[in-house]
């Protein structure tokens, strides 16, 4: 989400990635189902001047392990949108109103395992470490299950400009 930057505001549920005291418009960068604020963390060096990063910490990861993952995606949205932004840019997954229900996160840890390795999603050598593999999992889970369960909930909707992209296949 891109919005004008206030210095005074705290970044609350993301972290700056870089501090840009002259920056003109601050952006939000969401990180995909199972990654993390650090995903991001060489986009800063290549910004302009004038631009900051911010990416959002979800809880249950990074310096954030420590909080339970919301149960739905209606309390995650509500903890992450209390700024309304002035412009939005979406790219990735479609949009879970748009994809049918799922039961990956209903499976058990193996398939689980199975349905990254098929879609590439993590690294072998990740999924071959056994004692990392239970660490992240049931954050990975999560992230299936507020997917794979979210139904849009009647009532205001985002009132602000937006851009999206969607890459329907290859890398």
């Amino acid at each position: 989400m891109i919005d004008p930057l206030s210095r005074d505001r705290p970044a609350g549920a993301f972290r700056r990635l870089a501090s840009r005291p002259y920056a003109r418009a601050r952006v939000r960068l969401f990180p995909h189902g199972g990654g993390s604020a650090s995903y991001y963390r060489s986009w800063a060096p290549a910004a302009p001047w004038d631009i900051e990063f911010l990416a959002v910490r979800y809880p249950g990861r990074e310096d954030r392990y420590a909080e339970p993952v919301p149960d739905d995606m209606q309390r995650l949205a509500a903890v992450l949108a209390a700024d309304p932004p002035a412009g939005l840019v979406v790219s990735g997954h479609p949009a879970p109103a748009l994809t049918r229900p799922g039961r990956i996160h209903l499976g058990s840890d193996e398939e689980l395992i199975e349905e990254l390795r098929r879609t590439d999603a993590t690294r072998a050598d990740i999924l071959d470490n056994a004692p990392l593999v239970q660490t992240f999992l049931p954050v990975i889970r999560s992230d299936y299950r507020l997917s794979e369960t979210y139904r849009p909930m009647p009532g205001a909707r985002l009132r602000t400009p937006g851009h999206g992209a969607l890459r329907r296949s290859g890398p």
